[in-house]
């Protein structure tokens, strides 16, 4: 929702959400099943705008990106990361991040973070190109550098949002989206830009470690790209995921004229085991599973408007999305591709006079089988609705805890 996606849709959000009657919060699911339920909610501050969820499984420490409330001028809410204790699931920390990078579209508030579990740092990239490298020891921010300033508004998205990042475990590469035009690549021990792939239709990424593959959601075109992380090369575009804009680039300021709107592929999130991705499309509500060994799309589901992320639980293949707009849990068994729960609640629905809390980030420890939530709030009720982090536990197949 925010950064470039929230200009896509803030209109038909404001619109639909005063027109809804609030959803309902029933819900069931088999207990012999992955389900999820709510074991707490943790405030975070006014106007944080708690936009996105990383968690270091070593250390059990949960890292939510503050993006603040940009789109309010006097705002003072955001620009930090929050950091939980996974055990009490009690901020212990609150990082301050500044951004170094001048332009600033879509503010300049952390947006994304990825974790190198191995040292026990974390990356942090802000909505308009500045890398923030943050010590997991001592919660400080030890670097930081610009690593893009590409900003065109004729990509359609209103200039620079640099809103998705992954870090490959056998590079020790970043990959940052850049929804305006490219996908940097980044090597963070040198701070130096390794290369840029041009994509004006990337929204969000995920990573297979385990053949350190790479997949970037293209958001008007409806594909998926792979690309090997060796060579930094596209070495796969995955079609049929979602309906693409009609006519092609009829979404650019100077056309505007689409006859057919794109599904808006959102978030992705990979099983390394089974071989398997999920993609969620924000505006026609669908949910994609993706065979990464065939590059073959192998079910789509259609779930809802604003079906928007989406993570995996590796250890159960429990699958974790929920919509941004109605504030709702659904689980998926990823052995079987079954929904098996739906309509959890996770914050409040939409009303005829709010749009409700607006989830936007989650993030799975299969160790302790809990999911975190990083919700962005009720940005109807106040310029200074506060963000909450939700926390699930996995209900059903419990998760698998152990040692490496």
């Amino acid at each position: 929702m925010p950064s470039c996606r929230f200009m896509r849709n803030t209109l038909v959000l404001l619109s639909t959400a005063f027109a809804m009657s609030s959803a309902s919060t029933a819900f069931g699911h088999d207990d012999s099943k992955p389900g999820a339920m709510v074991i707490k909610t943790v405030p975070v501050s006014a106007a944080a705008g708690s936009n996105h969820v990383a968690i270091n499984t070593r250390t059990n420490r949960i890292y939510v990106a503050n993006l603040g409330f940009w789109f309010f001028p006097n705002s003072t809410g955001g620009h930090s990361i929050s950091v939980l204790d996974g055990t009490t699931d009690k901020i212990i920390a609150t990082i301050p991040i500044t951004s170094k990078a001048s332009i600033a579209p879509f503010g300049s508030g952390p947006a994304a973070s990825a974790v190198d579990e191995e040292t026990n740092t974390i990356y942090v990239t802000t909505n308009n190109g500045s890398l923030s490298i943050i010590d997991g020891w001592t919660n400080q921010v030890k670097g930081s550098f610009v690593f893009d300033t590409t900003n065109d508004p004729q990509s359609g998205d209103g200039g620079l949002c640099t809103q998705a990042i992954v870090f490959s475990k056998k590079t020790k590469k970043l990959y940052v989206v850049n929804c305006a035009k490219q996908i940097d690549v980044i090597d963070p021990k040198r701070q130096k830009i390794l290369k840029v792939i041009p994509d004006d239709n990337a929204t969000f990424l995920a990573i297979n470690q385990r053949t350190n593959t790479i997949y970037a959601t293209q958001y008007w075109d409806g594909t998926v790209w792979a690309i090997d992380g060796d060579t930094d090369q596209v070495v796969n575009t995955i079609t049929g995921v979602g309906q693409p804009a009609v006519p092609d680039n009829c979404y650019l300021p100077a056309n505007n004229n689409c006859t057919n709107q794109s599904s808006g592929l959102d978030h992705i999130a990979v099983d390394e085991l089974f071989d398997r991705a999920y993609v969620v499309g924000t505006n026609d509500g669908r949910f994609v599973t993706i065979d990464t060994k065939k590059n073959k799309v192998i079910d789509t589901k259609f779930i809802g408007t604003n079906q928007y992320n989406v993570a995996v639980n590796p250890f159960t293949h429990a699958v974790y999305s929920f919509s941004d707009l109605g504030a709702t849990l659904i689980v998926i068994d990823g052995k079987t591709d079954q929904l098996v729960a739906m309509n959890i609640p996770i914050g409040n629905p939409p009303s005829a006079t709010s749009i409700g809390d607006l989830p936007q980030g989650i993030a799975v420890n299969p160790f302790t089988g809990k999911i975190y939530v990083a919700d962005f709030g009720d940005i109807s009720s106040s310029p200074e609705a506060v963000s909450k982090i939700v926390v699930l536990k996995a209900t059903g197949e419990e998760s698998w805890v152990g040692y490496r």
